[in-house]
This record gives C-alpha cells, structure tokens and sequence, in this order.
C-alpha cells in the first residue's frame, strides 16, 4: 500500500522469463503482419524438417509444429540470444526507470509513488496525456491498466508498449466515455489526464466519483496537470479539481512555473 513509510524493494523477477516474453512478443508481431500464404510456407517448411529428424514418422504434434515455426521466426528475424540480450535489456530498464525518459520532469510526483506500489498493486492510467505515466509505472514493474476512447490511441500505446519490453506488465483498453459501460477494478494508483473530462458519460462529478469508488483505501490519485486549451483558457472542468476530493486528503504539488499536479490520498474511512 501506498500508506507505508519506507518504499518497497523492486520485485526479483527473473529475466529469463522477460527474455521468454520479449521473444514471443516479437515472434507474435512478426506473425501479425504475413499473409495466410506466407504463414502456410512457414509451416510446410517446419513440416519438412520434423519429417527430416523423424525419419520419416510423422508422430509430432499441433504444438511441436508451432514451435518449430516460431523457432523458424526467431532465426529469420535474427532475434539476440539471452546472453546478448540480458546487458542490453539491464540498460533499457535502468533508462526507463528515469522519468525524463518519457519527457516527465525529474521530481515529479511518481517518482515518489512508483516504488512504494506492491507487485499485487493496479495502476489505471486514463487519457493520452498520461501515458508517459503508464510507460514509467511499467517500467518499475507496477501492473498498468491505460484507458482511452481513442482506438488509434490505444494501439499505438499497445505498440510502444511491446517495443519497450513492457508490455507484460500493461494492458490498455478503448472506453467509449459517451456510454455506460466502465471496466471494473481495485487501484491503487490512478493517473488521470484531465482533458479527458470532457468526453464523461455522466458528468465530470460522476466520472470522479466512479474513479474514487474504484481506488483502494490509501490509494492515491495523481491528477496531471490541465493543458493550455485552444482558445487561450485553462483548464477543462468546471469546478476546482479540490472540490472532488473534500473528503480525501490532497495537496497541490509544484513542479515547475506552470505545472502542478493534484495529489489526493483516500482515507481508510472513504466509501
């Protein structure tokens, strides 16, 4: 929990099994993008190999096809051995665990949350402004929940996620915020962009509310700060972001001239 005092030590998480997931995210992605044509050439030429060591016995299996495909994958995209891949994997984490690696100022807010979550913890980023937020809570290996109403949006999160080696650790889904339907979940932590207020399905005071009601007691909201609007105004909503969280504890924190964030913290007793 986010209530504790001392931040928690990162999770051992064993790099061979990231190494596992790397490799089949790319085998999967490679996949995606042949034609039935091409994928049908791939398993003819498995076919003709296992027939070559079986000596002509014909006895492996579904799986032991796809394997050997995969295996064929691996090769012609000339993916790097574990042995290449664990020192340049260390520094990719190593880069990623700096917010300035996704253009998030230095002391910002989540540099102080991020290491206090618990493995068992959700983090459920909502809006495209906050994905920076999502790509730097993966990386200290928070489970993230990205939520957006935009699909091209979410792909493209998706893809920057895989590309990252991040992508066991975050899940995005497309919400339409003109409907009624809101996934279900228990956060921790919950990042919010608040452009995305304008597209609530109820109002901005319902949205906040559903949000409260979903985070965990101690849980805590990061609210980024409003962006410059089009037409010279600040900001989206229409009341104080305060006025949502009077019976939560919060505290606008500074970052720089023109940033603040809005930290809030639900109390043990908050419905």
């Amino acid at each position: 929990m986010l209530t504790k005092p001392n931040p928690r030590q990162p999770p051992s998480r064993s790099q061979r099994k990231e190494y596992e997931e790397f490799v089949a995210q790319r085998v999967e992605e490679y996949k995606n993008q042949l034609s039935r044509q091409k994928l049908l050439e791939l398993a003819d030429e498995a076919v003709q190999q296992l027939f070559v060591e079986a000596d002509g016995q014909l006895s492996f299996t579904e799986v032991v096809l796809t394997e050997r495909v995969d295996e064929l994958i691996v090769k012609g995209l000339g993916l790097p051995t574990f042995r290449k891949w664990k020192p340049h994997h260390a520094r990719m984490r190593a880069a990623q665990r700096d917010p300035t690696h996704w253009a998030l100022e230095p002391n910002c807010p989540l540099t102080d949350v991020a290491p206090r979550l618990e493995p068992e913890d959700l983090a459920v980023v909502v809006g495209k402004a906050a994905l920076p937020a999502a790509f730097f809570l993966a990386a200290h290996d928070v489970s993230v929940l990205f939520i957006d109403n935009n699909l091209s949006v979410v792909d493209a999160a998706e893809t920057r996620a895989a590309a990252e080696a991040l992508a066991y650790r975050f899940e995005a889904l497309v919400i339409d915020f003109s409907g009624s339907w809101f996934p279900e979940f228990s956060a921790t932590l919950v990042v919010l962009d608040p452009q995305i207020l304008a597209d609530a399905p109820t109002g901005e005071a319902k949205f906040f509310n559903l949000l409260k009601k979903l985070t965990v007691p101690g849980g805590v909201h990061c609210i980024l700060p409003a962006r410059q609007a089009s037409d010279g105004s600040r900001g989206v909503t229409t009341l104080p972001l305060h006025d949502y969280y009077t019976d939560w504890t919060s505290d606008p924190t500074t970052m720089s001239r023109d940033s603040a964030w809005l930290i809030a913290t639900k109390l043990a007793s908050s419905a």
